[in-house]
């Protein structure tokens, strides 16, 4: 992992990283770009959480299966809202 330092804009971001800078409409596409990968990649890392949840509840490990489930519902939740922000940007 690389050591994070302070970012120009108040944030963090990686030593040695350039500062990102966005201008103009620049900022709408990586804005919709960015929401679009994050969506990606919510999305599959929901369906590997229902897959292990499966697994868990066909191995009747009960307590696994019921966690994973709420993550499940959590990471759903979290997608729909991400495709909300998404929309609104198009």
């Amino acid at each position: 992992m690389l050591p994070v330092a302070p970012a120009v804009n108040g944030g963090s971001r990686a030593a040695g990283a350039r500062p990102c800078r966005r201008v103009g409409h620049h900022r709408e596409v990586t804005t919709r770009g960015e929401l679009s990968s994050l969506t990606s990649t919510l999305d599959e890392l929901t369906r590997r959480v229902t897959a292990l949840a499966e697994q868990a509840r066909a191995g009747r490990e009960e307590d696994l299966a019921s966690e994973l489930f709420g993550v499940e519902r959590a990471l759903t939740g979290a997608l729909r809202r991400l495709g909300r922000l998404a929309a609104d940007r198009s």
